[in-house]
């Protein structure tokens, strides 16, 4: 079997330099460490993504030579979310992460895992009758692929809570000119940030009858924190000056391939545009078709709408309706959709350098993952496999939300 090229980079001699280790799996790809806190030590149970029965069958007999210490587990995948990101969920492995490990060892009363893009926090009951905090928090999705957040979980042994606050480091020491409205430094709310009461005397009672509360004096280090990083904060607002004066007011560059835009139909709100009719671009005659729709696309499913993002000086947009999958009890997504002359030139740019698309998204409010997963925003239409090997039946490039609402 071929070792993991991460033992290579980081072999057990580099993770024994740390005074908190205590061993490592067979594969050497799982670890366990202890650490003290407030008098009291705790165990840290770091899993390998998908770890092997071999490996928990190695991560069971570490808790049992250790059978006082409350335990924390990481894994890379553990629980899910709902398809509406309002529940923690199990998942295939995390099933059987529970079944095999987590729910006969008391001694774990917490887990933290990631994987699965979002965040949120549900409990469980184990064998024994006692919780264990489950916490998912991946910020895959947001903004620049996480944006720097972070969660920083504060156990209060005096007062008997479990705090974690989420914030990012990263937007406070960025320069308040590079800012935009997705910079967010603190998510102050659930399932984000959050308090939970939890004693932990009472919780680890069934293994370690010592356990004690921590000294009254200690600072609360994630509110220190909170403090600390939005104390000179000043988070962007669009002033007047980054407002677009007028229709013609936005960046001319002589590299922009295609500059589609909806208000230079000049409709009134709520007019249909018609199959056949063309949405202008402004750099040179190559413009955006409504073609005909299919699985039951009618005409008066696309709209233009005369209001649209304030930092856009277009202001209108193409407004499409009844798009859901399963439209009208049918298993088909109803498709209106616009394309690009045959003629245009951008159908030739093989942007050797790359490319910046840019546009303004408005997602209704009623979007749903169930109806609209993969919902397509912008598509460069042909096969994958004339630009690549692999796959053909995918178009090359996509710009669209997962059922996540991700870009």
């Amino acid at each position: 079997m071929a070792r993991c090229p991460t033992v290579g980079t980081f072999p057990t001699s580099r993770a024994a330099e740390q005074l908190t280790f205590g061993g490592r799996s067979p594969d050497e790809l799982s670890e366990y460490h202890i650490f003290e806190a407030e008098s009291q030590q705790f165990l840290i149970l770091a899993l390998e993504y998908h770890a092997s029965d071999e490996t928990l069958e190695w991560a069971s007999k570490m808790l049992n030579e250790h059978p006082s210490l409350p335990a924390i587990l990481t894994a890379h995948e553990y629980v899910g979310l709902s398809q509406d990101r309002s529940q923690v969920t199990d998942t295939e492995y995390g099933q059987h992460l529970w079944d095999y490990l987590i729910a006969e060892h008391d001694q774990i009363f917490l887990t933290l895992s990631g994987h699965n893009h979002g965040v949120g926090y549900r409990i469980q009951q184990n064998d024994a009758g006692n919780e264990v905090v489950e916490i998912l928090m991946d910020y895959q999705m947001a903004y620049q692929g996480g944006n720097g957040l972070l969660g920083l979980l504060e156990f209060d042994l005096t007062n008997d809570q479990l705090q974690l606050a989420a914030f990012s480091p990263w937007v406070d020491v960025k320069p308040y000119d590079t800012l935009t409205s997705f910079d967010h430094l603190l998510l102050n709310n659930e399932p984000d940030s959050w308090t939970l009461g939890f004693n932990f005397a009472e919780r680890f009672a069934g293994f370690n009858t010592v356990f004690t509360a921590g000294t009254a004096d200690e600072l609360p280090l994630a509110d220190r924190d909170v403090e600390r990083v939005s104390k000179s904060f000043v988070p962007y607002k669009p002033e007047a000056a980054d407002l677009p004066r007028h229709r013609d007011d936005y960046p001319a560059l002589e590299s922009t391939a295609a500059h589609w835009r909806p208000g230079e139909l000049d409709q009134h709100d709520g007019s249909v545009i018609a199959t056949g009719e063309i949405i202008p671009e402004v750099t040179a005659e190559q413009h955006f078709t409504r073609q005909e729709g299919i699985n039951g696309a009618q005409e008066a499913d696309v709209t233009f709408a005369d209001t649209l993002h304030p930092l856009s000086s277009d202001g209108a947009a193409a407004c499409f309706a009844n798009a859901d999958k399963h439209f009208g009890g049918r298993d088909v997504s109803r498709l209106n959709y616009f394309n690009a002359d045959d003629d245009a030139a951008v159908n030739a740019e093989t942007f050797d350098k790359g490319y910046t698309a840019e546009t303004f998204i408005r997602v209704d409010e009623n979007w749903t993952a169930q109806l609209n997963p993969s919902m397509k925003a912008l598509s460069r239409m042909g096969q994958r496999e004339n630009i690549t090997a692999g796959d053909g039946l995918n178009m090359p490039v996509n710009l669209a939300f997962s059922n996540l609402q991700e870009l």
